[in-house]
């Protein structure tokens, strides 16, 4: 429906209402047709897991060595800033304590194909878990704890992000096992 400025005089515009229901100066999302603004949430989201997925690679290897989803959950279910940056925090730390054992269990490297990779030796298994990626640098932390601390729905973004990056490891994993 497209707009008509006549349809709506002064004192329903004082009052907000307008003869067209889906039309309101003041709510321009309605004006916007639900692709286009599934389109633009889904640029958003795009955006922050490509400028992130670092993050979400430190979050899959530090669960995936703990061996313990809870890392990730916190970033998943965060009401609040505090609790998705206290789970980066003890990402980072355990992961600091990982690189200062004698053997590190968590390595980086690159695939047969030279895109980067993360290992994470698993205790049980034969053959390291590989997560596609690379862990964050800290200024790349440093940037999501600053847009975190505006916006919790990236830590949401991030935690999801994470979980799908363990899993999809995990079955990738479990195939080249199998076969």
């Amino acid at each position: 429906m497209k707009f008509n400025p006549e349809c709506c005089d002064d004192t329903k515009f004082k009052r907000f209402l307008c003869k067209n229901p889906y039309h309101s100066p003041h709510l321009p999302f309605l004006a916007m047709s639900s692709t286009q603004a599934q389109q633009e949430r889904t640029e958003s989201t795009k955006e922050y897991t490509k400028e992130y997925r670092d993050v979400a690679v430190l979050l899959a290897a530090a669960s995936a060595l703990t061996r313990s989803p809870s890392l990730i959950d916190r970033m998943t279910y965060a009401l609040s800033p505090e609790p998705a940056l206290k789970a980066v925090a003890d990402a980072l730390r355990i992961l600091q304590s990982d690189q200062n054992s004698q053997n590190p269990a968590i390595t980086q490297g690159k695939n047969e194909r030279g895109y980067p990779i993360v290992r994470v030796r698993v205790e049980d298994r034969n053959v390291p878990l590989v997560i596609w990626g690379r862990l964050p640098s800290s200024e790349s932390v440093r940037s999501f704890v600053e847009d975190v601390s505006r916006d919790v729905n990236i830590a949401r973004k991030i935690g999801t992000y994470a979980s799908s990056l363990l899993v999809e490891a995990q079955l990738r994993l479990e195939r080249e096992e199998g076969e």
